[in-house]
């Protein structure tokens, strides 16, 4: 009987231990379960912080692309501007030698314009002459 006893006694503590066992495994288990939930919810948070990201960089991109654009035009508008002004260089010489007294001669001579040109500028800028 004493043998008896001892093994009741010695199942009886085997069963306190693992349900103490199972008792700090399940607090675990449950401790574990609300860091994942706590883990998941700050996933999901990043997440839609990524998003936003991804949305503010395309509409900066978006901007970018139209201020390159924009700059390009400019540059554009500058480049046929300087042609223009060395396109209308010419004239500007020959006005400017009309006021101060040429002649047709020295208008196609020194500026490289037709007589038609220089006669037309005359003219137009010549004043009394």
């Amino acid at each position: 009987m004493d043998w008896m006893l001892l093994g009741a006694l010695a199942l009886l503590l085997l069963s306190t231990a693992m349900a103490l066992a199972l008792a700090v495994c399940y607090r675990q288990v449950q401790h574990l379960r609300q860091e994942m939930a706590g883990m998941a919810r700050r996933l999901s948070n990043q997440a839609d912080d990524i998003a936003g990201l991804c949305s503010a960089a395309l509409s900066v991109d978006q901007r970018l692309v139209q201020s390159e654009k924009r700059l390009g035009d400019l540059f554009d508008w500058m480049e046929s501007q300087k042609t223009q002004e060395k396109l209308n260089q010419p004239y500007h010489s020959a006005i400017d030698l009309i006021r101060r007294g040429g002649d047709v001669a020295q208008l196609v001579s020194q500026c490289g314009i037709s007589r038609e040109e220089a006669a037309l500028l005359l003219r137009l800028h010549g004043g009394d002459q």
